[in-house]
């Protein structure tokens, strides 16, 4: 345990290997209920909607919360995610690896964080103090406190699982070889470049 890993909300530190854990957890859970997942693209929505059943809508963050820079927001006992409709990629193509990535951001915290959430250790009372449907938590731009950074890291991991991408990384290269940024963009999938976009800002 480390301070750095309790941040303002109190989460547990997770290293990188329990993470990794965590995610594979998920994917084989998925596999043993629905199909297994043998190569890219992970099929995020299927895992939100059809295993861990969660209800999803596409929201107006802006309207609901009156302030900016929120891109996703977590209801526990409504048991449903919203993302902002800025990321909708049926109406912005453009964001559809943004899309996916904040949605498997909103499944990091549903898996690793939930339980917090529901003994209310985790609360924004400044927002909405006074709606009683105000959802448990919401991810705002810029929020580096270590319950954000490890709701990335498992989107990161189960966005792009390291066997996978190292399979594909070979499958274009010549013995593992260095790629520019240049051509990992020209080759790579939409999410693969959301997070090398993420990852540079």
């Amino acid at each position: 345990m480390t301070r750095r890993g309790m941040g303002k909300y109190g989460v547990n530190f997770i290293t990188p290997q329990q993470m990794d854990f965590e995610v594979q957890q998920l994917m084989t859970e998925f596999g043993n209920a629905q199909r297994q997942i043998i190569e890219p693209p992970i099929p995020i929505d299927d895992i939100v909607e059809l295993y861990l059943k969660l209800d999803f809508e596409i929201i107006d963050a802006k309207e609901l919360f009156q302030v900016d820079g929120v891109f996703g927001a977590l209801w526990v006992e409504e048991e449903k995610i919203g993302i902002d409709q800025s990321l909708d990629p049926h109406e912005n193509p453009q964001m559809l690896g943004r899309y996916h990535f904040t949605l498997a951001h909103e499944v990091g915290h549903w898996r690793l964080h939930r339980r917090k959430f529901q003994k209310r250790v985790v609360t924004q009372t400044s927002l909405l103090p006074n709606d009683p449907n105000r959802p448990n938590y919401i991810c705002r731009a810029g929020d580096d406190d270590p319950i954000e950074f490890q709701a990335d890291m498992f989107a990161a991991m189960l966005m792009m699982p390291e066997a996978m991408v190292r399979r594909v990384w070979h499958s274009q290269t010549e013995h593992g070889d260095p790629m520019s940024l240049d051509e990992i963009r020209d080759d790579s999938s939409p999410d693969l470049q959301a997070e090398i976009e993420r990852r540079l800002k």
